[in-house]
């Protein structure tokens, strides 16, 4: 494939979807034309292989490429698991979040202290059932986020849940002061949702369409600031 048909691919009305399904058509690897067009090679990998099913080819595989169409067998889920059902009320704006991104979501209650075995199972296999994420909510002593990640190479999110007795200080000091080497992500004192923005935030690093509609929810954040900032100025003007 020389430079010029490269130059007039490129240069070619369309959608970048349909510059990556021509370059491979020419010959170009899912490595460089991802290089090429600046995207991530899991989003090309999943466009050509599309393109190669829907016309009855078989696609060239590199080892990368065989290790892409594992990871887009299927969206890669998030594990929501609560210390308790009182948890639940805080937690469904994280439930709600990840739904709202299109994320496959599974909810669990486990025990950090009254189920230690169940709590070591869930997170022991969480990755083999397709997990990415384990968001992990709990109050008081708060260990459930720590006991899942020393069981797991999965990223663990924790929410301190408020209490009653020190407003969920006590909770949030339980999580973030993890030991070296088994690290717990810790969102604020009841921020399920924000909790649900960074499990989609990691996922993202390997899902094209998740990246976009991340992209999509900042950008309606930024556009409710601005209509309140325009009122507010219409009214004290």
């Amino acid at each position: 494939m020389t430079e010029d048909e490269i130059r007039q691919i490129i240069e070619q009305d369309g959608s970048k979807s349909g510059k990556m399904v021509a370059l491979y058509d020419k010959g170009m690897e899912v490595g460089a034309i991802a290089k090429l067009l600046d995207v991530r090679y899991n989003f090309v990998y999943n466009v050509v292989s599309k393109h190669c099913k829907k016309t009855g080819r078989s696609m060239r595989l590199t080892k990368r490429a065989r290790s892409a169409g594992r990871s887009a067998a299927g969206p890669k889920k998030v594990l929501v698991v609560m210390g308790s059902d009182s948890d639940l009320k805080v937690m469904e704006r994280c439930i709600d979040r990840l739904k709202d991104f299109g994320i496959p979501t599974e909810v669990r209650i486990c025990s950090a202290h009254r189920t230690p075995v169940a709590a070591e199972q869930l997170a022991k296999g969480a990755a083999r059932a397709g997990f990415g994420v384990i968001i992990a909510a709990a109050g008081k002593a708060a260990h459930l986020g720590g006991v899942l990640a020393a069981h797991t190479t999965l990223p663990v999110i924790g929410v301190p849940m408020g209490t009653s007795v020190m407003g969920g200080m006590d909770s949030l000091l339980s999580i973030v002061q993890m030991p070296k080497g088994i690290p717990v992500a810790t969102v604020a004192i009841d921020g399920a949702e924000n909790a649900a923005i960074l499990a989609a935030q990691m996922l993202a690093l390997s899902d094209e369409q998740l990246a976009d509609r991340l992209q999509q929810h900042k950008a309606a954040m930024e556009r409710e600031v601005l209509a309140k900032d325009e009122t507010i100025r219409a009214q004290f003007a």
